[in-house]
Order: C-alpha cells, then sequence, then structure tokens
C-alpha cells in the first residue's frame, strides 16, 4: 500500500517514467550505483525526491507526506525483494 500510495507514480512495476534505465531491478540497481535502496528512499538522490521525515534540505524531498522511519525500512525491503527474486516483470503488487 505504501508503495503504490507513494512510489507507483514513477516506479509503477519497477520502472522509472523519469529516467528509463534506472529502473528497481537488481541489474539496473547495480549499474547505476543505487544499492543502498533505504537510504535513497529516505533521502533522496538527484532526480528521486527523498520521503524519509530526516530529509532535507527541502527542495531534495517529496511534497507529499513523508514516511516513518518504518515506512521507509519497509519500502526497501519490498523493493530489494522484488529485485532480487525478478518480480517486477511480473507487475505492481501490493508491496507494504
Amino acid at each position: 500500500v505504501i508503495f503504490e500510495a507513494s512510489c507507483a507514480a514513477c516506479h509503477a512495476g519497477g520502472g522509472n517514467v523519469v529516467a528509463r534505465g534506472k529502473t528497481l531491478d537488481r541489474a539496473a540497481l547495480v549499474a547505476n550505483d543505487a544499492e543502498d535502496v533505504e537510504t535513497i528512499v529516505r533521502l533522496g538522490r538527484k532526480q528521486m525526491p527523498g520521503f524519509g521525515e530526516a530529509c532535507a534540505p527541502k527542495p531534495a524531498c517529496t511534497f507529499g507526506a513523508r514516511l516513518s522511519d518504518d515506512d521507509v525500512a519497509a519500502v526497501a525491503r519490498f523493493v530489494e525483494a522484488r529485485a532480487d527474486d525478478g518480480q517486477w516483470s511480473a507487475g505492481p503488487g501490493a508491496g507494504p
């Protein structure tokens, strides 16, 4: 539910509507030096805004509601699990 509400607008099905080559499958995460998913979700990186409560400076953060540390960790676990088991190609799932 959290992934669908906060992430799927840009990352539906593990894709990336902003930067096509920066998907959420394992090969792309490795190739783009983006393996620390939890930190990227929490603080943002380049074009991806941060969603964590500690995100700063403000322009680097989402305009929407911030996620708790537990929610950030849950989203990261969901992304990691799908990246490892190849489920992104199966389409969007319920997620955390």
